[in-house]
């Protein structure tokens, strides 16, 4: 037991340690700070997977419950005590990053979008694979039914993760962001660099899984938010609208199928 204790102990500093020398990257230049959290941030994710591995767990949850079933050794209570309010220091420090960059930003849409509301259908798009410039209007004329995928990254970009995600759906650009404000979807550090967020990825690490790696030479933004929309034809109206909570979180297939249905 000593031996998670000292594990949990260490987990704690660690994140303490980052989360300070953080704020005072922040305080210092925001503005780099924000264009590249990952190096201030993103270690955490090998303190979890470490924190994992050290007691041979793959999860969150299980290492929930190993906590709950010791919860009577008083020395390992408190330091999972002190773990929790490092986690909960570092989400507030984000969120008052998001909060700040909203009053000087502005929210990304006046009105978001709802479910029967008309579809942006005005907002043009770049073919990524006949590198055709094009429109949601015309992509919803064209076919009956479809699934494609939008993002805001460069042509490069895009053409590097069809090859190596092997995604045979049509995708589309969308450079200038003007479909993901028209959707809702903003940048978030808090949503992002999350702990809960952060967790998930040591879990992926620890389990053995290997992390996307950014690509050589293309500028990315890992703080963009997504989501998945479905729209109906011929009305163009709005039926599904999901903006992602986090980068992990999606509707599954079964959600989509039945608002179609």
């Amino acid at each position: 037991m000593d031996s998670v204790v000292l594990a949990t102990v260490q987990t704690h500093e660690a994140l303490q340690s980052m989360l300070d020398k953080a704020k005072i990257s922040a305080q210092k230049d925001r503005d780099d700070f924000l264009s590249t959290p990952g190096p201030h941030v993103g270690g955490a994710i090998g303190v979890y997977s470490k924190l994992l591995r050290s007691m041979s767990l793959e999860s969150r949850e299980e290492l929930m419950g190993f906590w709950s079933k010791n919860g009577q050794n008083r020395k390992l209570t408190e330091a999972v005590e002190k773990l929790w309010e490092v986690e909960d220091d570092w989400d507030s420090f984000l969120e008052e990053l998001d909060k700040e960059t909203l009053r000087e930003g502005g929210d990304p849409a006046k009105e978001l979008l709802s479910v029967g509301s008309e579809a942006p259908g005005h907002v043009e798009l770049f073919n990524v694979r006949d590198q055709q410039n094009t429109s949601l209007q015309a992509r919803l004329k064209a076919q009956k039914v479809a699934v494609v995928v939008v993002s805001f990254g460069v042509q490069s970009g895009a053409e590097n993760w069809l090859q190596e995600t092997g995604c045979q759906l049509p995708m589309f650009l969308d450079p200038d962001r003007k479909l993901y404000r028209a959707f809702g979807l903003h940048r978030s550090l808090a949503k992002v660099f999350n702990h809960k967020s952060l967790f998930y990825y040591g879990e992926q690490v620890a389990s053995g899984r290997a992390l996307p790696k950014a690509m050589s030479g293309i500028e990315d933004d890992p703080l963009q938010m997504g989501g998945n929309f479905t729209v109906s034809v011929p009305s163009s109206k709005m039926t599904l609208i999901h903006r992602s909570k986090n980068p992990s979180d999606r509707p599954c297939l079964e959600q989509i199928l039945n608002i179609e249905a």
